[in-house]
C-alpha cells in the first residue's frame, strides 16, 4: 500500500460484503503502520445459496484509520465468485482500484468529502457533510484554469429542499475547501434523501457553470460508491466517514415546488416591506419639507 500524503505509514484494515443476497457485512482487524499488513482472518457469509453463486459477487474495501472517527478509502476489489475455483486452497492475489490524487487521467476530476451521521434521541437525525478537497479538475476558462466552488444540495423524493455552498476559490483546479454543513432529516425519511456535491465554475458576470457532480444516497446502483459510501456512513454513527468519488457529468437538479402557504407567506413579507419603505420615505420627505420651509421663513 502507499504511503500517506504526509509521508506516514497507513494504518489499514477490510472490509468485506458479499451481494446481491447478503446484506451482512465483515471488517478485519485495524493494523498499525504497515504498507504490507497481513489478516490471516476468515469471515462466512451464511445467505449465499449454491444456486446464486454464478452471480455473486465480493466486495473488498480496504480503508486507512486515521483516527478513530475518521476513516479514509484507499481501494476497491469487486471480485466475481465465477472466476474462482471454490474447490482450491491456493492463495489468490488480485489487484485493487486505487482511490488517489492520481487516478484521474482525462476525466472529469475526483472531489474528496466526508458524511457523518449523526442520530439523535428526538425524532429528526443530522447528516454532516465534509467538503475537504478536489483534484485534477476539467479547465473552464481559456487560460486553462478553473475557478471552483462545491454546491452540496439536499434532495427528497428526488427534488432539492436546500442548498449550501463553499467560498469560491480562483485560478485553481486542485482547490481545498475544509467546508462543513450539516442537514437534518426525519429518521424515516433517510430512504427517501440523497444528497448531490456538485463542482462549480464561477465565470465572468456571474455565469456559473458545472464542472460535474457526485450523488449518494440509498437509492443510488448497488455498486457504485455513491451507495457504498452512505450504507458504510449509516452503518457508523459518529464516524467520519471519508472517500475519493470520481466527479459525472453534471446536471441541473429539480427544485422542490413552492406550497401555495410559501407563496402566500412571501407576498405577505412583500408588502410589509413595500409599506414600511413607504411610511419611511414618507417620514423622510416631510422632514425635507419642513427644514426647506423653515429655511425660506
Amino acid at each position: 500500500l502507499d504511503k500517506r500524503e504526509t509521508g506516514g505509514l497507513p494504518n489499514p484494515y477490510v472490509k468485506v460484503q458479499v451481494s446481491p443476497n447478503c446484506e451482512s457485512k465483515h471488517e478485519t482487524r485495524v493494523q498499525k503502520k504497515v504498507q504490507n499488513p497481513q489478516f490471516d482472518e476468515t469471515f462466512v457469509f451464511h445467505d449465499v445459496s449454491p444456486s446464486s453463486l454464478s452471480i455473486t459477487t465480493v466486495h473488498f474495501d480496504v480503508l486507512d484509520c486515521y483516527e478513530p472517527d475518521q476513516h479514509h478509502l484507499i481501494g476497491i476489489l469487486d471480485f466475481s465468485l465465477t472466476k474462482a475455483d471454490l474447490f482450491s486452497d491456493n492463495d489468490l492475489w488480485q489487484d485493487i482500484v486505487q482511490h488517489d490524487d492520481h487516478q484521474i487521467r482525462g476525466g472529469l476530476g475526483k472531489v474528496l468529502f466526508a458524511l457523518r451521521f449523526l442520530p439523535t434521541a428526538g425524532c429528526l437525525t443530522v447528516v454532516n457533510v465534509i467538503v475537504m478537497k478536489a483534484r485534477s479538475l476539467t479547465p473552464m476558462t481559456a487560460g486553462g484554469s478553473t475557478n471552483p466552488y462545491a454546491k452540496v444540495s439536499f434532495l427528497v423524493d428526488g427534488k432539492r429542499v436546500t442548498k449550501r455552498k463553499t467560498v469560491t476559490l480562483y485560478g485553481t483546479m486542485n482547490p481545498t475547501w475544509n467546508s462543513s454543513c450539516q442537514f437534518s432529516v426525519a429518521m424515516e425519511r433517510l430512504t427517501n434523501v440523497s444528497i448531490v456535491v456538485s463542482i462549480m465554475h464561477c465565470g465572468k458576470l456571474g455565469r456559473h457553470r458545472g464542472v460535474g457532480q457526485v450523488e449518494l444516497g440509498p437509492n443510488c446502483r448497488a455498486d457504485s460508491l455513491g451507495h457504498r459510501h452512505w450504507s458504510d456512513m449509516l452503518a457508523s454513527p459518529q464516524q467520519l466517514i471519508t472517500m475519493w468519488h470520481p466527479l459525472t457529468i453534471y446536471t441541473k437538479l429539480p427544485r422542490r415546488k413552492k406550497t401555495l402557504f410559501s407563496v402566500i407567506l412571501w407576498c405577505c413579507i412583500s408588502t410589509f416591506i413595500d409599506s414600511v419603505l413607504s411610511v419611511v420615505i414618507d417620514i423622510f420627505a416631510c422632514g425635507i419639507i419642513d427644514i426647506f420651509a423653515e429655511s425660506v421663513v
